[in-house]
């Protein structure tokens, strides 16, 4: 596996250097829960990713080539957690959901050459409840995946009061449940879906984080069309989790890993599975595509989204999880697959 991820070391060592010069403090920041669902303005404050003099038109990582970064931060206290992140079609509108029941939406700026250059217009808003309430309880506001729904809307796993949530397209609306599958209930309570995407047939894949399968390595994970639910079973390596997951534009689905690892520390990996191994009942093994290493203090990339661009490319976004600390940044970058993008 060292010499697998090899090629992608530049990468990681490129991020953790990055993120390292940004921390000047341990202190941890709890805002009180929003108490209206009302959509509010909320001015976010970008930072150009400086990833050094070459430019991000010459970064290349592997099989992946960096198309543009942002360093996200205001003075909101309620922005921050932000655990999965949705790119509209044309890259445009951006929405994100925090880990504490809030909801992002910003719009995406880029420069003449298609790169990610910036971010205006943002709004914050609080997550309802069945009830029409916003969510107030960190046990029902803990939300860390989300989908695309087939109305326009979305589709948002929670854990710790463990439970699919689909939301409608619109402002303030209130959710309808999802069935779900009974073994869920058996995830540990931070250990819930964490990877979820709606593949390109209507079906949603969904991933726990830490509900191990009979056999080691294997983490249960479903495939389902929100009431009938079939299981898979996701093959990772040992100290690594699904923490995010995205459908590729030819269908293939890309998963986000998090681990810690001897030789590098806290580490990000990105795996690519095709179409055709999805399918229930079996288990499934990820073709690496690229490594992130970040540093022990650094917070963690948790959201992943994919679309097509328009040279007919297709881009990755990963947003980072600051865990509402001052040391941790909120960090989104922008990838392209090269060529067939897998990992021989």
């Amino acid at each position: 596996m060292l010499e697998t991820c090899r090629g992608n070391t530049a990468f990681g060592l490129l991020m953790g250097a990055v993120f390292l010069a940004g921390c000047t403090s341990e202190q941890v920041t709890i805002p009180e829960p929003v108490s209206d669902s009302k959509p509010k303005p909320l001015v976010i404050d970008a930072r150009i990713l400086d990833v050094g003099s070459e430019g991000p038109n010459h970064a290349a990582l592997g099989k992946l080539r960096f198309r543009g970064g942002l360093i996200l931060a205001s003075d909101n206290s309620h922005f921050g957690g932000l655990s999965s992140i949705s790119i509209a079609e044309d890259g445009v509108d951006i929405t994100s959901i925090s880990d504490r029941g809030d909801r992002i939406d910003a719009t995406l700026i880029y420069d003449v050459h298609g790169n990610l250059a910036g971010i205006e217009g943002g709004t914050l808003q609080r997550l309802r409840g069945l009830d029409g309430n916003s969510l107030t309880k960190k046990r029902d506001s803990d939300a860390e995946a989300v989908a695309s729904g087939a109305d326009g809307g979305f589709v948002i796993a929670f854990e710790r009061r463990h439970r699919l949530m689909k939301y409608s397209k619109g402002e303030r609306t209130i959710p309808h449940p999802i069935s779900m599958p009974d073994a869920l209930q058996k995830a540990p309570n931070n250990g819930g879906i964490e990877a979820l995407t709606r593949l390109k047939d209507g079906r949603l894949l969904a991933i726990a984080e830490k509900l191990e399968g009979e056999k080691a390595g294997d983490i249960i994970g479903w495939i389902g069309n929100e009431t009938n639910w079939r299981k898979i079973y996701y093959v990772s390596d040992f100290g690594f989790s699904p923490t995010g997951a995205a459908t590729l534009p030819d269908g293939d689905v890309v998963v986000l890993e998090r681990g810690l690892t001897l030789w590098s520390g806290l580490t990000g990996r990105l795996k690519r599975i095709p179409l055709s191994a999805l399918n229930a009942g079996v288990r499934i093994q990820g073709q690496l595509l690229a490594e992130v290493i970040l540093s022990q203090h650094i917070t963690n990339f948790e959201g992943i989204d994919a679309r097509l661009g328009a040279k007919g490319e297709t881009l990755i976004y990963m947003i980072s999880d600051n865990n509402f600390s001052e040391i941790q940044k909120t960090v989104l970058i922008m990838l392209e697959l090269v060529g067939n993008a897998v990992q021989e």
